[in-house]
């Protein structure tokens, strides 16, 4: 779901759309403990630690990485010419890196 409120906020055209994509985007905030409670059934005891420590550093990394790219893309956007389609450029490259994790989970389970 938080794909598809990326994608919406992405393609909103006025202030009212991208109102509407955001209880999409804030189903995102229940999708990170459900997945958690789902990769900690499938380890064993001895290996929850490294599977919380590994979860907690790409949280990080994406704390780190997710704002450069966001704000970046945004203010290459802003500085040439606005057209409504490319000032949603971030929530499309969130759209992509969503859908794209989510290709890769289906192929790899």
């Amino acid at each position: 779901m938080g794909g598809f409120g990326f994608l919406g906020a992405g393609l909103a055209g006025n202030e009212m759309g991208f109102w509407l994509a955001l209880p999409m985007m804030s189903l995102m905030g229940v999708f990170s403990p459900a997945v958690q409670a789902l990769m900690s059934q499938r380890v064993t005891a001895d290996a929850q630690g490294r599977l919380q420590g590994f979860n907690a550093s790409i949280v990080g990394v994406a704390g780190l990485v997710g704002p450069v790219i966001f704000s970046a893309s945004f203010a290459s956007v802003v500085g040439g010419q606005k057209t409504d389609l490319l000032l949603g450029l971030p929530f499309f490259i969130a759209t992509a890196l969503m859908f794209g994790a989510i290709a890769v989970t289906l192929r790899k389970t």
